[in-house]
């Protein structure tokens, strides 16, 4: 993962394509609590406030190709923002994953990837942290950051020219 690129602006307009995981941040609570979220509640009116949400519980990026969310939908309505912040179900970044599913990771990536280019988008994966009910907590970690690494590297050898490369948040 190499180069410098310049910083988004502020006034990015963002949408975030997940599951379950992302919900907390957008809808308020953690898991079943209806209280107004810790992120939202606290950086209001900043650029997290401003984030549109398309997730579906428990969805890969695979379904979420094939499935429309809720308005806004991430892969219909992409022509309207600038930055696409996508994440894969968590399971399927396991250690125990069926291998199958996990191979297909970085092409599944690299179509949204193309998509938010051929819309003038940036994309940006979140690699959510791993499972804290799995007993080999750090190679659930060494797993998710190498799996995530290589979809990135997918994503960035088709990087067409003129285009932002695919960057990544850890956890």
């Amino acid at each position: 993962h190499t180069g410098h690129r310049t910083a988004s602006p502020l006034a990015v307009t963002a949408i975030a394509s997940g599951n379950s995981l992302m919900d907390p941040i957008f809808a308020g609570g953690v898991f079943g609590n209806k209280g107004v979220s810790w992120l939202i509640n606290n950086y209001h009116g900043s650029i997290v406030s401003t984030i549109a949400k398309s997730t579906i519980p428990g969805s890969s990026m695979a379904y979420r190709w094939t499935t429309a969310t809720d308005a806004p939908d991430a892969k219909t309505s992409i022509a309207n923002y600038q930055l696409l912040i996508m994440t894969d179900l968590s399971s399927n970044c396991d250690t125990d994953t069926y291998q199958p599913t996990q191979d297909a990771l970085p092409a599944d990536a690299l179509l949204w990837a193309q998509l938010a280019w051929a819309n003038n988008a940036e994309m940006i994966l979140w690699c959510h942290n791993a499972r804290l009910d799995k007993p080999d907590i750090n190679a659930q970690y060494l797993h998710r950051f190498e799996l995530w690494g290589k979809i990135q590297d997918k994503c960035n050898a088709n990087l067409p020219a003129g285009k932002k490369p695919v960057r990544l948040i850890p956890g």
